[in-house]
């Protein structure tokens, strides 16, 4: 159950089922540039101009990472079109201290189990508490323990590709 959790790295998000959800943000982008005499208001340039989705869709994910600590970290990694936001967490044997030995719930109500996870944005009050966040991403799944007996990473990529 908690392989397909833990596909190997770079396989995220290849091997995923594609579903009818539209998951497209619908960002649009466009510049436009004016440039005239402040006293007159005579217009020098007044013209569009093409914006770089590329860059553009790094800058938006680089907005959104923060800094790595040892084995929980935010990655930023660009390709050609498309920037892609990797957040990894892993709980190692010991964490959470007080976790049933095995995973070994017969309900959903065992200790540790979880079966939603979701992405939030910083908190606006510089405070680590989660009621000043926004909820970026969310995602519902088939309930998982966390227990003794292993040790759970978590790979959460978000793509970002502004078109």
């Amino acid at each position: 159950m908690i392989n397909s959790v833990m596909k190997q790295e770079g396989e995220e998000m290849k091997n995923e089922k594609p579903e009818a959800v539209d998951e497209h943000a619908g960002i649009g982008m466009n510049g436009h540039i004016l440039i005239r005499d402040k006293e007159t208001g005579e217009e020098l340039v007044n013209k569009r101009n093409a914006i770089h989705y590329g860059n553009m869709a790094n800058g938006v994910a680089n907005a959104l990472g923060g800094d790595a600590t040892a084995t929980d970290k935010i990655e930023v990694i660009a390709g050609s079109s498309f920037t892609d936001l990797k957040v990894t967490c892993t709980l190692g044997y010991a964490e959470p201290t007080d976790q049933d030995l095995f995973d070994s719930s017969t309900n959903n109500d065992g200790s540790y189990v979880f079966d939603e996870l979701a992405l939030f944005s910083k908190p606006t009050t510089g405070v680590d508490d989660i009621t000043t966040s926004k909820m970026l991403t969310h995602v519902v799944f088939h309930p998982v323990q966390k227990s003794q007996n292993r040790i759970i990473e978590i790979i959460y990529t978000v793509r970002i590709q502004l078109s």
